[in-house]
């Protein structure tokens, strides 16, 4: 016994000194293609279905890993509640027939639901004597609007060289927002533009 407790001494002070390994949160979902593979493969399967067009022709834009909030994917339920609990999974951008879809998923791709296309740049006009009021908006994926307030607006694509311009600008001036206007006159105009 004698022997024992100067050996078991030394074992507890080697424990006790001993780091112990912070814990640590879930792996974050990773945008390694390997990994992202069968969540990428459910969107272009999903785009395929909704557009006609070949699995083949639907390209990969950009895919980032998340943790969703919820079991919705981040996104509002749609007929039944869903569970607050955190999800990991992706953000995937897709491209076919010259549009873009957004889609979240669950990080294994046995979920995933399109997400609608967030406004990039919008832009207003209203006032002057003939009374205007015309509108554009331009979402992250490259898809706008543009047309008069009280009327269908006309539906467009970006080109790539376009959309690309759009990003340059987001990039270098970030969030911005422009309010013009004089009020107070028969003809006043109020002009807003904001990017984010």
């Amino acid at each position: 016994m004698k022997r024992l407790l100067p050996l078991l001494l030394l074992l507890a002070a080697a424990c006790a000194s001993a780091p112990t390994a912070a814990p640590t949160a879930a792996p974050a979902p990773t945008t390694d293609r390997v990994d992202a593979v069968p969540a990428q493969l459910a969107v272009i399967q999903a785009v395929a279905r909704k557009t006609g067009v070949p699995v083949d022709q639907v390209r990969v834009i950009s895919t980032e890993g998340v943790y969703w909030p919820d079991a919705c994917l981040g996104l509002p339920p749609t007929e039944a509640a869903c569970a607050a609990v955190v999800t990991p999974g992706f953000r995937i951008v897709v491209e076919a027939g010259g549009a873009r879809y957004r889609y979240h998923t669950d990080q294994a791709g046995l979920t995933a639901l399109e997400a609608p296309a967030e406004a990039r740049l919008t832009w207003h006009r209203e006032g002057g004597l003939a009374g205007f009021c015309d509108v554009l908006s331009v979402t992250t994926t490259g898809e706008a609007q543009a047309g008069a307030c009280n009327a269908e607006p006309q539906m467009f694509q970006l080109t790539e060289a376009e959309l690309a311009q759009l990003q340059q600008w987001a990039q270098a001036y970030g969030g911005v927002v422009v309010v013009i206007g004089d009020p107070g006159t028969a003809d006043s105009m109020l002009l807003s533009l904001e990017m984010n």
